[in-house]
């Protein structure tokens, strides 16, 4: 192999479009100037900030599907009983087929989210922070 080859071979796969750190949640839990019920507001607001760009998809889709199964429902029961139940179940087994999917996913979703916090890298996550 020449050493062209090897280079490859050590380089990353992903590339990072954006190298920044963001220390802010460090730099205020460790100021000791500030009061202290002052460091763990200003560090929940950092924090809630990140949480929030990561869970705002997921919140979306949750009150999206909701309010579609809560239309569906009104609008079986204005059709008649047993449609309102055919419709009822049809919605809780759906409801249950992706809830299971989410968490079948959520475990890869998880080593991904926490192994990008970790190492500062959340351009992989897509959060520009």
């Amino acid at each position: 192999m020449n050493s062209e080859s090897l280079e490859n071979l050590h380089r990353s796969f992903i590339q990072s479009s954006k190298s920044f750190i963001d220390y802010r949640l460090e730099t205020v839990l460790t100021d000791r100037e500030l009061p202290y019920f002052r460091r763990i507001y200003l560090a929940l607001m950092i924090e809630m900030k990140f949480l929030f760009h990561l869970a705002a998809p997921a919140i979306f889709v949750y009150v999206i599907n909701n309010g579609m199964s809560i239309l569906t429902r009104i609008y079986a029961g204005h059709v008649g009983s047993s449609e309102l139940a055919a419709a009822s179940l049809g919605n809780s087994g759906f409801n249950m087929f992706t809830y299971g999917l989410l968490l079948g996913m959520g475990s890869a979703v998880e080593t991904l989210c926490g192994q990008a916090h970790g190492a500062h890298r959340y351009d992989i996550l897509g959060v520009y922070l």
